[in-house]
């Protein structure tokens, strides 16, 4: 069964009933025939989908993969689809990037063959973040042979026009994050502060493609989140949240919510992964709470909280007075809630141990991390007078080393390739040196911690395991990922294309109508400067005649050299709405009024052969 929206009137009315009844009318499309075939299809393939190959081999799912992007019409014209698949985006000469329609670039983005599957709401800052990572220093930006790459990134990031402020750039991408009083936190504009993180590889703590479905001031509180706590007990903020999903009857729901947002989804049978509703994990991976609790008792989260207290702990009172450190300390050996610590003579005990006597405290103990812990921090050696730095440099160097690194050690093939680091690592926790000691620290480093018959969960010394749960090691996956939410996302942008598709066949001006706020604003914010969206406006057809429209231009205008064309688009729309910026004409005071002088022209009414002024009054008054 096929479904034919429902079009009352026309014109203005037309358009006004439709606004009323589109949801509806949206979800009964969906639920219809091929639509709903589609649907299933997707979401049932689309994660094996691994290469360029199995995309254009399964028409089904490739009908999806267009027509989510208006693409639909390009189905049967496989080479060109292949080329624009295959495209490097970080490449301006690929052949996506040459093209003026940017959905074709949209597509590329989205399933970026050449790596993991970005959503479709992900924007060009999404892609430049990953190749700035790849950069040995944020300062390599401005190396000789990457000022193309500098170009984009200034583009990505809306600060386009100062590739010539280098110095100040420089400042800003070396600015201290965590000083408030640093240059990046303190200019006002804060698409400095936001190139600022994705030089200095600092990704944004909660889902940039969710961030875009909510206001700024939400995007901000969000962004400002430590814990599924501070979310829960910010109701306010938790609806909104939740509102993003269609999930605002759990709101009171906290207890749920907290199992929900605290889950390890890469296991799983992990609370998330195990519950009916697919919105529960995608919800938990915006924030990815959990992931960020295990950074805490990482090493990293350890030189996070040490990084500027050095040499600040000589005695063990100093230690145990400074409740952060203290936590920090114990939670990287995996001691944060061992009973025995919680007396604080027995720690007190552990920390001032003479480590060169064997019978002392620590040393009597059989588990080996109370010795280490007492090693990081060697109170006894300094009342002994031994220098502190001396004393505790294995605590420095770690620290030191950490903070030296433009990324973490995401597995342990990559700790034993780094020398420096595994050194560190080895001196911080304590573990046996030499030819055996370093054997049995690469069979560590490699075992895969969830496999309780791997070398680490079978080794007869606590260090061990505390040393690779603290390294946070990342499971590397052999296999292409695609993000959490991205057959929902892909659908919904399928179903609304496709529903504008069955509009036009219906009524083309209404299709024009409805689509023409989202085809603007994809123009906005993908194309950087002024005049190319302008061009991209004169390439697309429905935006060209709801301008031309508007504009008054005759049939033959479009016959015009496209020089010529840009320069009377521009001066008419200065003229008409007193500005050529098309990011300005989106505001709703130039939008709505254009949509009804467009509409306007196809009831026959005298709009169609209206003046610029008389436009400009009807702008006027709907402003």
């Amino acid at each position: 069964m096929s479904y034919t929206p429902s079009i009352v009137g026309s014109g203005i009315s037309a358009y006004a009933y439709m606004q009323r009844t589109q949801s509806q009318q949206v979800q009964a499309f969906a639920n219809t025939g091929q639509i709903a075939r589609d649907l299933q299809h997707l979401e049932e393939n689309i994660q094996k989908i691994e290469t360029v190959d199995e995309l254009m081999a399964d028409r089904q799912l490739l009908r999806v993969a267009l027509g989510a992007f208006g693409l639909q019409d390009d189905i049967n014209n496989s080479g060109f689809i292949r080329r624009v698949l295959e495209s490097d985006l970080n490449d301006s000469t690929s052949f996506a990037n040459r093209l003026s329609d940017k959905k074709y670039q949209s597509l590329a983005r989205t399933f970026n063959f050449g790596g993991n599957a970005q959503l479709p709401t992900a924007d060009a800052r999404d892609t430049i973040r990953g190749t700035l990572s790849s950069l040995s220093s944020p300062q390599a930006l401005f190396n000789e042979g990457n000022e193309r790459l500098l170009t984009q990134a200034l583009e990505a990031f809306g600060i386009e026009g100062d590739e010539d402020r280098t110095v100040f750039l420089q400042r800003v991408i070396s600015s201290d994050l965590d000083d408030p009083a640093s240059l990046a936190n303190r200019l006002e504009d804060k698409a400095y502060l936001a190139f600022a993180k994705a030089a200095q590889g600092v990704e944004p703590r909660v889902d940039s493609a969710f961030l875009s479905a909510v206001d700024d001031d939400i995007a901000t509180r969000l962004e400002a989140l430590d814990s599924a706590d501070d979310l829960l007990s910010d109701r306010g903020l938790l609806r909104a949240t939740l509102s993003v999903y269609g999930l605002e009857d759990l709101t009171d729901n906290t207890y749920y919510l907290k199992s929900v947002l605290e889950s390890e989804l890469s296991d799983p049978d992990s609370f998330a992964n195990t519950q009916n509703d697919p919105r529960l994990a995608e919800l938990a991976a915006v924030f990815d709470f959990q992931s960020r609790e295990s950074e805490k008792a990482s090493v990293y989260g350890f030189a996070e909280v040490f990084g500027d207290k050095l040499n600040s702990f000589a005695t063990a009172d100093d230690l145990l007075a400074d409740e952060d450190a203290l936590t920090a300390a114990l939670t990287v050996f995996g001691l944060e809630n061992d009973v025995f610590l919680d007396t604080e003579s027995n720690l007190r005990a552990v920390l001032d141990s003479d480590l060169y006597d064997d019978a002392s405290f620590a040393n009597t103990l059989d588990d080996k991390r109370y010795a280490a812990l007492a090693n990081l921090f060697s109170f006894n050696e300094i009342a002994g007078g031994e220098d502190i730095a001396e004393a505790q440099s294995a605590l420095n160097n770690m620290v030191e080393t950490i903070e030296s690194r433009g990324s973490s050690i995401k597995t342990g093939d990559q700790l034993i390739k780094d020398a420096g680091f595994m050194i560190a690592t080895m001196s911080f926790f304590d573990l046996p040196a030499g030819v055996e000691g370093a054997a049995r620290f690469n069979k560590v480093a490699t075992s895969d911690g969830l496999d309780p018959l791997s070398f680490v969960n079978l080794i007869d010394d606590s260090r061990y395991s505390a040393f690779h749960k603290a390294m946070d090691f990342k499971a590397e996956s052999a296999d292409r990922t695609y993000p959490a939410g991205f057959a929902r996302t892909l659908s919904e942008a399928y179903i609304t294309r496709q529903f504008e598709v069955a509009v036009g066949n219906v009524d083309t001006s209404m299709r024009i109508a409805i689509s023409m706020e989202r085809e603007l604003t994809d123009i906005v914010d993908s194309v950087s400067s002024n005049d190319a969206r302008w061009f991209s406006v004169m390439s697309s057809t429905p935006l060209r005649t709801i301008f031309e429209s508007a504009f008054n231009f005759p049939s033959s205008f479009a016959a015009l050299d496209l020089e010529r064309q840009l320069e009377d688009f521009k001066e008419r729309s200065e003229s008409v709405f007193g500005t050529s910026d098309l990011s300005i004409l989106l505001k709703p005071e130039y939008l709505d009024p254009l949509r009804e002088s467009y509409l306007s022209t196809t009831t026959g009414t005298n709009i169609s052969s209206s003046t610029g002024s008389q436009i400009a009054s009807i702008l006027m008054a709907g402003g």
